[in-house]
């Protein structure tokens, strides 16, 4: 369904556990990488209507992580947005101010069991996201 998905799921290793629970959607991810990483292979904007994004786990402090938020964000101007938050709550707090600052969904991994920043049980997270 490449190039044809009307969705993508883009980020780091939680994206990469929700993606197969999401299999109408094109999946971009990769484990261990951060906010730069991502911002680095997003793909085109090929129309999505939907773009579910997991970032900033594996970012330290000056990474550019509000900047690649935004980034992201513009590269997929006509699509809607949902986050997946990270466990750490440095993290967690900034990436729940930017959705919310543009009335995107937000799923916040602390609101689930976890091992390793991880969600024990992926689909729940993915049946949380928006379709």
């Amino acid at each position: 369904m490449i190039g044809e998905a009307l969705c993508l799921v883009l980020g780091d290793s939680n994206a990469l556990k929700v993606a197969p629970f999401r299999p109408q959607c094109e999946n971009v991810s990769v484990n261990g990488i951060d906010s730069n990483a991502i911002r680095a292979m997003a793909p085109p904007d090929k129309g999505y209507k939907l773009v579910i994004v997991s970032m900033g786990g594996r970012d330290r402090a000056k990474s550019g992580l509000p900047e690649n938020l935004a980034w992201v964000r513009g590269h997929y101007r006509q699509a809607r947005f949902a986050w997946i938050a990270p466990v750490a709550p440095q993290v967690s707090t900034v990436i729940v101010a930017f959705a919310n600052a543009h009335h995107d969904a937000v799923v916040q991994l602390a609101d689930y069991p976890t091992h390793g920043g991880h969600p024990l049980h992926p689909e729940d997270v993915a049946r949380a996201l928006p379709e």
